[in-house]
Formats: structure tokens, sequence, C-alpha cells
């Protein structure tokens, strides 16, 4: 293309980038860093170096003796026959005949960069579609203020300290917390500079492979981009990645890059439409390989004890239709990876990861070996793209509640929770719901077993009833606490009843369902390959278990509760519920997602939901992928 043609074309577009910004009410022109800088303090100048920087990220001038000779995706707004087109289809001669080989000049701030020298060789290579450009640049840090926009450059800042890039922009600052933990790097384990070079690599890689696929017309930036394929395939250290192996992963979850910030909502089903009985043609003449795959074992985790009892009951009734294995003490994620690979490797076609701590690990694998029927049990209600299975326990919480609000003599209870992750106020609110209906003047005082100190600092010495939720998924037999709702008013802990849960219920279905070719109907039904099995009392898979103690006539009375809700004649969740901020929430349309997700405390609570830095460093792994306060993430 001659120059006069390339440069008639570059003004063209310059004119619709101008136009199209007028119409949106935008700035048509180049932004100015100096325009930036008046209101903002500058902290630091970095010294100048030597680096090659990447085009997308050079986006205005530094001063504005050329703003509106540019448009603001830097094509030319001045006309043919002017010095200034002339220099340009100069500059464009060179570039097409010998390449630019000068250095731009350029000011850095929060990860991009404003041109001080070399705006036509900019727009040169912008409209020559050049990926990068070799750049002397000096970065500013600027005093941050209270602002959404300040937040998320001191999120970049504190990144940028750890990882040594500054290539990674995010559009929540949240976001970058989230990368620090998949990278694993923190204070005390920043990167090395080959571990920085690695990094920018594989990013490098990917970008160029998100940007073809047309990602820059999609509402996230490529850095929020390469977080969610993290989420789903994983980080590894000198990982080398093929445009074609990027491009073959990114078609795989491009649906939920084009809905971010938003995420696809799970399916939450109370039953599944898979029949036992219906015998779909198989021509299966082997046993189905089973893999569950545990975190801790059957002797120091009650959680791990229901879930092994559950498997051994369907191994000796399915017989020789099955082909299990178990793998437990599944700590860290590179065991858990291990423990998929080995899994998949031998041939397992349905697996099950017992931990809602394995939920990010199974969703990866999931998305890798779409052919693979992976659940994990968790109510994470953004699953992506495995299935996940979890009880309705709040339907025997409201039993619970019956009981503390009856016995109560001091009207003061206490309730012990173990995480605050997704369910987890839906089950404390129905335990309240179910001391209001029998004794309106209780109160429940809350506080949690996994915070590093005491939330409820006053917690009343005549509480006479008191629910303990045992620590479910990292239960250490030296450290092991009942469970349970106990009667305290002798002074010694006496049991009064506690959930029996009964995960071979499930177990049975699922199995059953893929012997008989009917796995895919939940998701044919519904639409959706990100479904939640959430089952409770209708199905069997949730019972209370009353101790010797319990009188027998309040025993009656909470049968018949219990047996009206396992026929739906009864739900916890009826009429208008008062927060403790005194907002009316009302129950009567509220879907299964909303109990799930809920983040509210009833009136007759004292207490409250713990912040993610209030947590024990060893609860932090579960509270980060299920904490109730990524409800409050998804709504910003």
């Amino acid at each position: 293309m001659k120059s006069a043609d390339a440069y008639e074309k570059a003004y063209r577009d310059g004119q619709q980038c101008y136009k199209q910004r007028v119409l949106e009410g935008k700035n048509p022109y180049l932004p100015v860093l100096d325009t930036i800088t008046e209101d903002n303090k500058i902290r630091k100048n970095k010294p100048w170096k030597l680096k090659e920087i990447s085009l997308d990220r050079v986006v205005g001038t530094k001063t504005g003796s050329r703003t509106e000779a540019f448009a603001a995706n830097f094509m030319p707004l001045l006309k043919s026959g002017t010095e200034f087109a002339a220099k340009w289809e100069n500059v464009y001669s060179a570039q097409i005949e010998e390449g630019l080989r000068d250095p731009i000049k350029v000011y850095e701030l929060f990860g991009r960069y404003f041109v001080e020298e070399g705006n036509k060789r900019v727009s040169v290579l912008k409209f020559c579609k050049a990926a990068s450009v070799m750049a002397e640049v000096r970065e500013i840090v600027l005093e941050t203020k209270d602002t959404k926009a300040a937040e998320i450059y001191q999120a970049f800042l504190n990144f940028q300290n750890l990882t040594g890039t500054d290539v990674i922009l995010m559009s929540n600052p949240k976001n970058y917390n989230r990368l620090e933990k998949v990278l694993n790097v923190d204070t005390e384990h920043p990167f090395t500079e080959a571990e920085t070079e690695d990094f920018e690599g594989q990013f490098k890689a990917f970008e160029t492979a998100f940007n073809k696929m047309g990602g820059r017309k999609l509402r996230l930036s490529s850095g929020d981009a390469f977080l969610l394929y993290l989420d789903y395939y994983g980080f590894q250290k000198n990982n080398i990645l093929t445009p074609s192996k990027i491009e073959k992963e990114l078609k795989k979850i491009w649906p939920d890059l084009e809905i971010y910030p938003h995420k696809r909502e799970t399916t939450v089903l109370t039953d599944t439409d898979t029949s036992e009985k219906k015998k779909i043609l198989s021509l299966r003449t082997s046993p189905l390989k089973v893999a569950f795959i545990e975190n801790t074992n059957a002797k120091s985790s009650s959680w791990t004890k229901e879930h092994i009892v559950a498997i051994e009951k369907i191994r000796k009734e399915l017989g020789h239709e099955i082909d299990v294995t178990i793998y437990d003490e599944v700590n860290s994620e590179e065991e858990q990876i291990q423990a998929l690979e080995e899994a998949i490797k031998k041939g397992n076609e349905l697996i099950f990861t017992d931990s809602p701590e394995m939920l990010r690990i199974s969703n990866q694998f999931a998305a890798a070996y779409p052919k693979v029927k992976i659940l994990n049990c968790s109510l994470n209600t953004n699953t992506g793209k495995l299935r996940t299975f979890y009880s309705r326990d709040f339907e025997i919480q409201l039993l619970l509640g019956l009981i503390a609000g009856a016995l109560t003599q001091s009207h003061h209870i206490g309730y012990i929770a173990s995480y605050p992750i997704y369910g987890t106020a839906a089950n404390i609110n129905a335990f309240a719901i179910g001391v209001a209906m029998v004794n309106p003047n209780a109160e429940i005082f809350l506080d949690w077993s996994t915070t590093q100190e005491a939330t409820v600092p006053d917690f009343p010495l005549d509480i006479d009833i008191i629910y303990i939720e045992g620590e479910k998924f990292d239960l250490d037999s030296k450290n092991a606490k009942a469970s349970g709702l106990f009667d305290v008013r002798s002074g010694k802990f006496i049991n009064l009843a506690k959930i029996e849960t009964h995960w071979d219920v499930f177990y049975r279905k699922i199995i059953k369902a893929v012997l008989n070719n009917s796995y895919s109907v939940d998701e044919y039904n519904t639409g959706n390959d990100s479904i939640n099995y959430w089952w409770g009392l209708s199905n069997g898979l949730l019972d209370v278990n009353f101790s010797e103690k319990m009188p027998a006539q309040l025993e009656r009375l909470i049968r018949l509760v219990k047996d009206s809700m396992a026929s739906s004649m009864f739900s916890p969740f009826k009429g208008d519920l008062v927060a403790q901020d005194g907002t009316i929430n009302h129950m009567d349309q509220i879907t299964l997602l909303d109990l799930a997700q809920m983040d509210w405390l009833n009136q007759n609570i004292v207490g409250s939901i713990p912040k993610d830095y209030q947590m024990l460093p060893e609860a932090e792994q579960l509270v980060n992928v299920h904490g109730l306060h990524t409800v409050k993430e998804e709504e910003q």
C-alpha cells in the first residue's frame, strides 16, 4: 500500500473512532498524562529503563500539544496534504521499507503508557497492527485516593511488588488478590526474576490467543480473562502454552468470558430426573469405574467417615456393576491434581471429589476432560463445567431450633457455626426461625469456631441450650469437637439431637444414572451443564437423630414438622422475615439459589458473619472459594 493511501485509510479510521466516541459521550481524543497527574500527587518517579512494551497498552500522550491530531485509537485526524500527514507518510514508508528501530519514549502509569516522543511511530505501528515496540520507560507512582479506581491502582501496585510484572490489568481490585492466590505469591514468597519472565511469557501467549479470538470486543480486560482461564485450567510454572492449545481451551469457556463480570447461574435441583428403573440401551461389558477422592480419612474426620460409610454401602449393594477406588489424605492442590490425573489415567468414568476445598481443581479437570463425569461435594453456586452436590441442612436446622426454643429457660441460646460459606446463613436463619416459632422472646448468640477471636465478646453465661456445628472439612482427631444440639442446663453437655447425612442415597442415584445411560437427562432438561444437587429430607439424604434424653412429646412434635417438610407441605422460609438491620425480606418468592447465597441474619440473632481477615489461616482456603463475601463480589 502506498504511503498516501495508507494515510487516507488511517485518517478514515480516526474519523470513525472520533464520531463514535462523540456519540457515546466520551472524549474523542487521546488521554493526556499531564492532565491526569494535575489532580494527583506523584509519589515516585522510577528510573528510566529500556524494554519491549505492548502497543495495546499505549493509550495516550504525555502532553496536550498533540492531542487533537489523533483520535482515541491513535489514528490521525488531520487531513491529507498537511505537514503532519507528510511526516506520518514518511514514518509509514520507513516502517514498510526497513522497520522502525529507534525506541519511543513513554511514561507508565498503572500498566498503561503515555507517549512523550514517538506519537506518529505509535500511530503507524498500530495501523500496521504491530504487537509491540521498544521503548524507554519511566514509571510514575501516584498517591492513591479513596475511590474504586484508586483501589484497583493500589492492588495493581501490590501485585507488581510481589510478581515484578506490570502486564496484568484488572477491572476489580479483588481480582489481583485472587490471582496472587492462584500464583501462590505473597510477601514471603515473591516471584524471582526467572518466575516473572515465565509468567509474562505465559500471559503474552494467552493474550495473543485471546485477542485473536475477539477478546478486545468483550467487557473484560485480558488480565481478567487470564484469571478466569487460570480458574479453569490452573497455573503451572514453566508451562509451554501453544496458541492452538490456548484457543482450544478458551473456546470451552468463552460463554463465561462473554457475560463477565457476571457468572453463569447454576441450576439448583432438589432431585434428579434420571431414573433408576429406566434402562437406556447400554453396551457396557465391564464394571463402571468410580473414584472417590477424600481430603482426610475416616479415622480423623467425621465428614470423611460419613462418605466412606456411604461408599462401602454402595459398593456392597451394586457388587460387580462397579469398580470403586478410594483416594484419601488428598490435602494439597498438588495431591489433588495427582489423584485426579491418576484416577482418569486408570479409566474412571465417574469421579466424586468429596470436599468443598477441591472445587477449583475439580472444575479445572472437568473443563479439561469433558468426557469424564466429575462431581464435587459443595454448594458453590458458580460451578463452571462440573456438577456439585450438597445437603439441605437448613431443614434439620429448623427442627433443632424448635427443640432449642422449647427447652430454653433463660431464653439465651448459643450457636457455634464453623465456616461462613454458601448455605451457612440459611442454616443459621432456619434455626432462628425454629426458635422464634415456639419462643418469640429467645435470642440466639452466634459465634464461630474458625475465627481467630470470638466475634461475640459478651457471650451470656446463662446460655442453657447450645448448637455446635462440627468442623466438617478439617476435623483432626486430637482437636475433635462434638457436634449437635446440647442441653447444658445441668452444667454438662447432654446431646439432644444431631443431623444425620446418608450420602449413599445420592451416590446410588448418580451411579445408576451412569449405568443406565441417563446421566445427561438433567443437563438436557435444564439446558445447563452447571448443576448443583441440593438434597434433603424429601430424598432421604437427611434425617435427625434424637438422643434418649429428648422429651418424648417434643420429639413427637418435631417428627410431625419433619414429615411435613419431607412432603413439601411446610417450608422454613415463608412470609416476611426481618433482618438484624430492620430490612424486611419477602420469602414467598425466594428461590433455592437465593437461599444458597443468603448473606444476612435474622433479627433474633446476636452476632455477625465474619470477614476474611478474621478467619484462622487453616480456614482461608475454603472461605476464599466458598465464602459468603463472594456473593457481594458478584453483585459489584
